[in-house]
Protein backbone atom coordinates (compact mmCIF):
# COMPACT_ATOMS: atom_id res chain seq x y z
CA UNK A 1 0.00 0.00 0.00
CA UNK A 2 1.16 3.53 -0.68
CA UNK A 3 -0.41 6.95 -0.91
CA UNK A 4 -0.51 7.78 -4.60
CA UNK A 5 0.05 10.59 -5.30
CA UNK A 6 2.56 10.92 -2.46
CA UNK A 7 3.36 14.22 -0.75
CA UNK A 8 5.78 13.78 2.17
CA UNK A 9 6.38 10.02 2.15
CA UNK A 10 5.48 6.72 0.55
CA UNK A 11 4.87 3.58 2.61
CA UNK A 12 5.82 0.27 0.99
CA UNK A 13 4.70 -3.11 2.38
CA UNK A 14 5.69 -6.32 0.57
CA UNK A 15 3.18 -8.39 2.55
CA UNK A 16 5.60 -11.09 3.67
CA UNK A 17 8.89 -11.26 5.56
CA UNK A 18 12.04 -11.59 3.51
CA UNK A 19 15.30 -9.93 2.56
CA UNK A 20 14.41 -7.11 0.16
CA UNK A 21 15.89 -4.05 -1.43
CA UNK A 22 13.67 -1.15 -2.48
CA UNK A 23 15.02 1.14 -5.20
CA UNK A 24 13.54 4.53 -6.05
CA UNK A 25 14.08 5.69 -9.65
CA UNK A 26 13.28 8.88 -11.52
CA UNK A 27 11.28 8.68 -14.73
CA UNK A 28 14.51 8.79 -16.78
CA UNK A 29 15.95 5.79 -14.89
CA UNK A 30 18.25 7.58 -12.42
CA UNK A 31 18.58 5.67 -9.14
CA UNK A 32 17.67 8.13 -6.37
CA UNK A 33 17.56 5.99 -3.24
CA UNK A 34 17.84 2.41 -1.99
CA UNK A 35 16.68 0.76 1.23
CA UNK A 36 17.32 -2.68 2.65
CA UNK A 37 14.27 -4.03 4.47
CA UNK A 38 12.65 -7.17 5.82
CA UNK A 39 9.10 -6.26 4.73
CA UNK A 40 7.99 -2.64 5.30
CA UNK A 41 9.71 0.69 4.76
CA UNK A 42 9.08 4.36 4.11
CA UNK A 43 10.63 6.58 1.44
CA UNK A 44 10.81 10.30 2.15
CA UNK A 45 9.34 12.04 -0.90
CA UNK A 46 9.19 15.54 0.59
CA UNK A 47 12.41 16.62 -1.15
CA UNK A 48 11.45 15.16 -4.54
CA UNK A 49 10.10 17.36 -7.32
CA UNK A 50 6.54 16.85 -8.49
CA UNK A 51 6.46 14.10 -11.08
CA UNK A 52 6.42 10.37 -11.72
CA UNK A 53 8.88 7.93 -10.12
CA UNK A 54 9.24 4.15 -9.91
CA UNK A 55 9.83 1.89 -6.93
CA UNK A 56 11.49 -1.43 -7.76
CA UNK A 57 11.44 -4.32 -5.27
CA UNK A 58 14.25 -6.89 -5.42
CA UNK A 59 14.44 -10.16 -3.48
CA UNK A 60 18.01 -10.08 -2.15
CA UNK A 61 18.08 -13.87 -1.66
CA UNK A 62 17.43 -14.64 -5.33
CA UNK A 63 18.34 -11.36 -7.02
CA UNK A 64 14.95 -11.40 -8.73
CA UNK A 65 12.92 -8.29 -9.35
CA UNK A 66 9.59 -8.84 -7.58
CA UNK A 67 7.68 -5.72 -8.55
CA UNK A 68 7.89 -2.27 -10.06
CA UNK A 69 5.29 0.32 -9.07
CA UNK A 70 4.70 3.77 -10.49
CA UNK A 71 4.62 6.57 -7.93
CA UNK A 72 3.29 10.08 -8.51
CA UNK A 73 4.64 12.83 -6.25
CA UNK A 74 2.50 15.94 -5.81
CA UNK A 75 3.10 18.64 -3.22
Amino acid sequence: TMPNPADEYVYVDIGKQGNYEFELFSLNGQLLSTKQTKQIDIFDTESLANGVYFIKVIDKNTGNEIAVRKLAVTH
